[in-house]
């Protein structure tokens, strides 16, 4: 799809997805590549939020604290409004 109709209105939506396939897999590396992409590729779409969550998600999963901190604290400040910025909240306590 994302090869054919890169475009689209549903290519972030595709690539996130390939993302949560991945982590769903827990291959969070190419889980965290795919979220990045995402990012990277669409800056500007509704799902941005979601794809930064999930970037801290998979390097949590990866034991990379850091990086899951970073991630977490760009969403919460970047996105308060978002349902991923309460779980990024959570997160954040949790690693504390």
């Amino acid at each position: 799809y994302l090869a054919s109709f890169p475009q689209s209105d549903r290519a972030a939506d595709a690539q996130f997805y390939i993302g949560q396939s991945f982590y769903a897999q827990g291959k969070y590396t190419e889980a965290a590549d795919a979220f990045n992409l995402t990012i990277r590729t669409y800056p500007k779409h509704t799902i941005l939020s979601d794809a930064y969550f999930k970037l801290g998600e998979s390097y949590r999963g990866l034991k990379n604290v850091e990086r899951a901190r970073t991630a977490y604290e760009f969403v919460v400040k970047n996105f308060p409004e978002s349902s991923s910025a309460s779980l990024a909240q959570q997160r954040l306590q949790d690693l504390k």
